[in-house]
């Protein structure tokens, strides 16, 4: 009687746990069938010249995306060469710069 209720708990949380981990792996799945960057071999990451990639958005409520240029920027294409009076300005910097998890259009280098 006490193996009978100990298998089907057992088969319970196992079946719970496939669930849970289908969900999740479908989600991975996407994200790094979307992903915009790669890591190096040291560890940093590298973007993906002309890819269009999604993350999971600062609150995790949605996904935002990411286009890289020709040169491996998150940008728009640049015109080469620059067109005369146009000032172009760069910035370097982390994810705070880059505005992580948020859409381009809201945030301050845009």
């Amino acid at each position: 009687m006490v193996s009978a209720a100990l298998l089907t708990a057992l088969g319970i949380l196992e079946a719970g746990l496939r669930l849970r981990f289908r969900r999740e792996s479908a989600r991975l799945a996407v994200l790094s069938a979307e992903s915009y960057y790669y890591t190096d071999i040291s560890g940093r990451r590298r973007h993906i010249p002309g890819s269009v990639g999604r993350a999971p958005s600062w609150d995790g409520a949605s996904l935002v995306e990411y286009r890289v240029n020709s040169l491996g920027f998150l940008d728009d294409e640049l015109a080469r060469p620059k067109p005369g009076g146009e000032r172009r300005v760069l910035f370097l910097g982390d994810s705070v710069v880059l505005g992580g998890g948020m859409p381009r259009s809201e945030t301050f280098v845009d």
